[in-house]
């Protein structure tokens, strides 16, 4: 008797190992299909749709010679459009499953050799080989890595989709007009990195002082004795001054120079500045 209860409990276990054995292989064998809502580490997983995945490629202008880093890029969909654009794109996600299939739909979608993705932290991936990010986090989340940015090579683009940088304002915006109310996935915010240009500014007309908070500036200009206020703005490499209403510096920054136009009541001449201190 105590066999046959001993046998029974034998029969009854390995029942259930290979019930749940074949359940296993089952669900592995079922493709993995990303949900709107998944959980992540830091905010839960909404896909763009694919008008603002268009609409913030081509706010960024990407295209051949652009490398898009797309962080938290999810089932790929930012870094095949960019693919598509002539771009080469990167994918920085978390979720090795989303990693997997974003190379699989990159590999059917034939711009393998154009794209990739790694399983990686964003706050960990080198943002300096990028000269476009793409995101759709969270304000905080791009305030998190805001200050990473600003020290990325002036010139690169970034846009958000529906988030801001808070007092970073926005250079630029585009939004999905066929959507007659917002608040999700229909604006997206351009910001370029502005190079930096804070400091004291040697012209051959006297010195040139500029104060910035991210692409705004403001400053004096200091020529033949007299202190003349100015106000600009720079977007990227390319600077804009204007000073006394009738004299207008426009050009681009190259480190510790620059030099372009500069109008005076019109009239156009040459000019350029070099850095004699912060």
């Amino acid at each position: 008797m105590f066999t046959n209860i001993v046998s029974h409990r034998a029969v009854a276990l390995l029942c259930l190992a290979v019930f749940s054995i074949a359940a296993f292989a089952q669900g592995a064998d079922k493709p993995f299909v990303p949900r709107a809502g998944m959980p992540a580490r830091d905010v839960a997983r909404l896909p763009a749709e694919p008008v603002m995945v268009n609409k913030m490629l081509e706010l960024a202008k990407a295209g051949p010679g652009d490398v898009v880093v797309d962080l938290g890029s999810g089932d790929g969909r930012m870094v095949i459009s960019a693919a598509r654009h002539g771009a080469r794109g990167i994918g920085v996600e978390l979720n090795p499953d989303l990693v997997k299939l974003s190379r699989s739909t990159a590999e059917k979608e034939g711009v393998a050799a154009r794209t990739r993705f790694v399983t990686q932290d964003m706050y960990d991936f080198d943002l300096n080989q990028a000269s476009v990010i793409t995101l759709f986090l969270d304000t905080k989340i791009n305030m998190r890595l805001r200050p990473r940015i600003l020290n990325l090579k002036p010139g690169t683009r970034v846009i958000s989709n529906t988030f801001t940088m808070e007092d970073w304002r926005h250079d630029d915006t585009i939004r999905d007009e066929t959507k007659s109310s917002c608040i999700l996935n229909c604006v997206a915010f351009l910001w370029v990195v502005p190079a930096k240009v804070a400091g004291t500014w040697q012209l051959p007309q006297g010195e040139l002082k500029l104060e910035q908070r991210f692409q705004m500036l403001t400053g004096n200009m200091n020529a033949g004795g007299r202190s003349v206020p100015v106000a600009g703005r720079i977007r990227g490499d390319q600077i804009t001054i204007a000073a006394a209403d009738t004299v207008e510096f426009t050009g681009r920054v190259a480190g510790t120079e620059m030099g372009g136009t500069i109008k005076i009541n019109g009239v156009p001449h040459g000019w350029r500045a070099v850095r004699i201190g912060k």
